[in-house]
């Protein structure tokens, strides 16, 4: 679900850079912002899912 929710808000991101970049330069580099700072913020939480879910089948998360 983590992965699902990620993917759906990084593309209405997307989408939003994409439609200020076409209209505004500065309504663009708004959404660009957000963009950067909501996928700094996902690295961390992605990371640990992909660990934890290495240990459910029995892997090292090394």
């Amino acid at each position: 679900m983590f992965m699902l929710w990620e993917f759906v808000v990084y593309a209405v991101l997307a989408v939003l850079c994409a439609f200020g970049a076409a209209t505004a330069d500065f309504l663009g580099g708004y959404f660009q912002i957000a963009m950067m700072i909501f996928c700094l913020c996902v690295i961390v939480p992605g990371f640990c899912l992909g660990v934890r879910r290495l240990h459910d089948i029995g892997l090292s998360g090394w």
